[in-house]
């Protein structure tokens, strides 16, 4: 994952992740929920016009107030379990790019760790549930200080300009081929534990943007459903998830998580 964000290709669209999701999955969710309503049993017609805030402005300023300060980077965007593969060798190979482009590179965290709060095989429809995460502090920060001992760049401090453009401008040393990535990206130790916290926090604020982007995500899979899951409760589960934490992140306007010291 950490390569993954050091590349550059070339024809990358200039809108950031969360911008192009309302645009173009935005438009496709409207039709799902304002056109084809009668396509659902009336379980889940109820259900759709609450879901209609998902594409609203209202909503699209409080995805952009949750996306944390820092340079993007080209992103997965889709990190569940079912787009990485462990091969024999040991080797990490990540698959579906459908939704990479730039983004915050946390939600490359986030959006594995919200993958792990399915709950299936309830007696009573629509038989899942979309629980609250089952992990905390130290299983985010594990990942977290893994990928940070992969860095392999020549100390130096992010800049106003990085900041205002919102993309590194970082160059990379490669290792030894085989050998262990060397963190030379900071100063001292006080530096990489300041960027693994602000990591950390960053992937518990974007936990709330993977919640809303496989609600969006969803609903266009409920006309032509590739899994037996019912999309329509899926998304209103996801989308509630979302706003309930969104509404906690911003009466608190406190950090969502606290730092984890090694």
């Amino acid at each position: 994952l950490y390569r993954f964000h050091q590349l550059r290709p070339t024809g990358l669209p200039a809108q950031p992740f969360f911008e192009l999701l309302h645009k173009k999955w935005g438009a496709l969710a409207r039709r799902v929920l304002e056109d084809c309503q009668n396509a659902f049993p009336p379980a889940e017609r109820v259900l759709c016009e609450p879901l209609s805030q998902i594409y609203s402005e209202a909503t699209r300023r409080q995805v952009a107030s949750c996306i944390p300060d820092g340079p993007l980077v080209f992103c997965h965007n889709d990190t569940y379990h079912g787009n990485i593969m462990r091969q024999s060798d040991g080797a990490i190979r990540l698959l579906d790019f459908e939704f990479s482009c730039l983004n915050h590179p946390a939600f490359d965290f986030a959006n594995l760790f919200a993958e792990t709060v399915m709950i299936h095989g309830l007696a009573d429809p629509p038989h899942f549930r979309i629980d609250k995460p089952r992990f905390g502090d130290s299983e985010i920060s594990v990942l977290v200080d893994a990928y940070l001992d992969q860095a392999t760049f020549r100390g130096r401090r992010a800049t106003e300009a990085d900041s205002k453009h919102r993309f590194p401008v970082l160059e990379s040393r490669p290792t030894e081929p085989g050998g262990p990535g060397v963190n030379n990206e900071f100063d001292d130790p006080e530096d990489r534990e300041a960027e693994l916290c602000k990591l950390v926090s960053d992937t518990r604020k974007m936990l709330l943007l993977s919640d809303y982007m496989y609600a969006m995500a969803a609903l266009p899979l409920a006309l032509e459903p590739v899994q037996k899951i019912r999309f329509i409760p899926y998304a209103s589960q996801r989308f509630a998830r979302f706003k309930s934490g969104y509404q906690e992140y911003a009466s608190s306007h406190q950090p969502l998580l606290a730092c984890w010291h090694r």
